[in-house]
């Protein structure tokens, strides 16, 4: 308690920077008068009259620039542990001053390089943010010199000199001949994702359309096939950066070939291509194909790991990929029989006999003439082979052989041509057949082989 005799009216004065007051009474010399903590700070009001207001522990009040003074709550004065706080009523107890908010930022000095080092004898930890285009950033002075905050700290700078040295070989993603001057600057994360992580072109593998069925590869000329279905695949192949397909989406899908025109149903996600059924398809003669097109959408820009810079010449542009399934429309052979008429033997293709070795002794895609049973005076082998299989050729000449098995040299030889058989023109059905038939003498043979050279 301070004992005041004597003093005058007090109020605030728009030159007042600082007022302490908190006068229960005034004009009484003999009145005992309380200074309290609170702080009253006036600038630019006009205060007349007396002071009023109100307020809490703790809050540093201000005059409101008329006659009164307010606690404000976001500025707030921890005396006892002396801690200030800047949006709350409750700073943290291990700092000195509590900037609190989910709005606004911390501000430091903002100023150039050359004002910044212009500060005479700076402390260490002072801050300040430097707003020169070339080394814009926030700084704080260590105690010897200023250093940028979350900047340059990591940047590599070699102590090789000079700076046109050399990589001797290639190490990690670091090729030989990579200069110092060039890897100067560099972060080391830089550096490190370069050595561990090589430079790599991305790879891809195709885009793919696939279509087979479970009909037989042979079929007779003429006949109607069974109902079959051609069962479809489809791939967009893959791209290894970015990881994916190589391909776009599959715009259409189309099967062409014998008989019709077909566009079987597609989805994209997930991928397919619907199978179709064929009936009632007549077979020709060679191949009885279908063919599978199905078109796709450009494909994703390839990237290289692990920069990602753009590699264009690989990209997929938009195209097509097609895929096709045939089977063979054929004459059946004939063979004869112990009834001294003919059968047809299992169907070949047309081109048996004609890419076979040298020596039928092998099983490479011959003409297997089989006849089991034992040729009389009247009782001869027969082999009928269609028009469209032999062409052209005869036995006269030799380029029809006939080989049989001999026992003796437990393989196939060519029988001499112009010998035991006879060549001579058959139809069959509306077909034309080229027949030789024995007529030499007998012998114990029975398996032959045909030959189309």
């Amino acid at each position: 308690m301070a004992r005041i005799d004597s003093y005058p009216t007090i109020q605030p004065r728009t030159s007042d920077l600082l007022l302490i007051s908190d006068v229960s009474e005034e004009n009484n010399p003999t009145k005992t008068v309380t200074i309290s903590s609170v702080l009253a700070l006036s600038s630019g009001g006009g205060g007349g009259g007396g002071l009023s207001g109100s307020g809490s522990t703790g809050q540093v009040t201000f005059w409101d620039s008329s006659s009164s003074i307010n606690g404000d709550n976001a500025f707030f004065f921890d005396n006892t542990n002396k801690i200030l706080g800047l949006g709350t009523i409750t700073p943290a107890a291990s700092s000195i001053l509590d900037l609190t908010s989910v709005t606004k930022g911390f501000l430091p000095p903002r100023m150039t390089a050359a004002q910044r080092d212009a500060i005479g004898s700076p402390s260490e930890g002072l801050i300040v943010y430097v707003t020169d285009a070339s080394s814009k950033g926030a700084y704080q002075y260590n105690g010897t010199a200023w250093t940028q905050l979350g900047g340059n700290q990591d940047i590599y700078t070699s102590a090789i000199t000079p700076t046109t040295k050399t990589v001797q070989q290639t190490i990690g993603g670091f090729t030989q001949g990579t200069t110092v001057a060039s890897l100067n600057g560099q972060t080391f994360s830089q550096m490190f994702d370069t050595l561990i992580f090589p430079s790599e072109n991305p790879t891809k593998t195709n885009p793919s359309a696939t279509m087979t069925s479970s009909v037989a590869a042979l079929q007779e000329i003429g006949a109607t096939s069974p109902n079959f279905t051609l069962v479809t695949g489809v791939s967009k192949g893959t791209l290894s950066n970015p990881s994916g397909a190589y391909t776009g989406d599959v715009t259409s899908a189309v099967i062409t070939g014998a008989g019709s025109t077909y566009t079987p149903g597609f989805t994209n996600n997930p991928l397919s291509i619907s199978n179709q059924v064929i009936s009632g398809h007549a077979v020709i003669e060679g191949n009885n194909t279908w063919t599978l097109t199905v078109d796709f959408a450009q494909g994703p820009m390839p990237l290289v790991f692990p920069s990602d810079a753009q590699f264009p010449s690989l990209r997929y542009n938009a195209s097509n990929k097609a895929a096709s399934h045939s089977f063979e429309g054929v004459y059946p052979y004939y063979l004869g029989t112990s009834q001294g008429t003919t059968e047809p033997a299992p169907l070949v293709s047309h081109d048996a006999g004609r890419v076979n070795p040298s020596d039928p002794s092998t099983t490479n895609n011959i003409i297997q003439a089989d006849q089991a049973y034992q040729e009389t005076s009247s009782l001869k082998h027969i082999i009928q082979l269609s028009n469209a299989m032999v062409g052209s050729r005869t036995y006269a000449n030799g380029t029809l052989q006939v080989w049989q098995y001999v026992a003796s040299a437990d393989a196939y030889l060519q029988m001499t041509p112009g010998d035991l058989w006879e060549q001579t023109a058959v139809t069959i059905g509306g077909v034309n057949y080229k027949q030789l038939k024995k007529v030499g003498s007998t012998v114990g043979a029975t398996q032959y082989r045909i030959r189309l050279t």
